[in-house]
């Protein structure tokens, strides 16, 4: 089992290994420094997005099934309604990257006019 200590100063994460190390009873592995919520924050929404793709084609795909089954047509909607999904997922990101941009835009402009003031 390995037991987990951070460093006081550093906020490093150590590993304590029970083996034997040069005569030493344990040995350390210092890993990388915890990186804060703010880092991670990209990745986060980088896969809430990934997964609100998959599960509206998922969702569309599901649909078209049904229908084709009821209506007796076989892949005609479940095509049909997968295209269509990934079509609108596409549209949705780039209105949403476009938003981000302008928002990003904004705020860089507003920190150069309260630099050049």
């Amino acid at each position: 089992s390995q037991r987990c200590t951070l460093c006081a100063r550093s906020q490093a994460l150590a590993v304590v290994c029970p083996t034997r190390n040069r005569g030493n009873r344990f040995s350390v592995k210092v890993l990388a420094p915890r990186r804060p919520i703010n880092d991670t924050q990209q990745s986060g929404q980088t896969l809430g997005r990934g997964m609100d793709f998959a599960l509206v084609v998922l969702v569309f795909l599901g649909v078209g099934y049904g229908l084709d089954r009821w209506l007796d047509t076989k892949p005609a909607f479940m095509i049909g309604l997968v295209i269509f999904s990934v079509i609108g997922q596409f549209i949705k990101m780039y209105y949403e990257y476009t938003q981000a941009m302008e928002a990003l835009e904004a705020e860089r402009a507003a920190k150069r006019v309260g630099r050049a003031a």
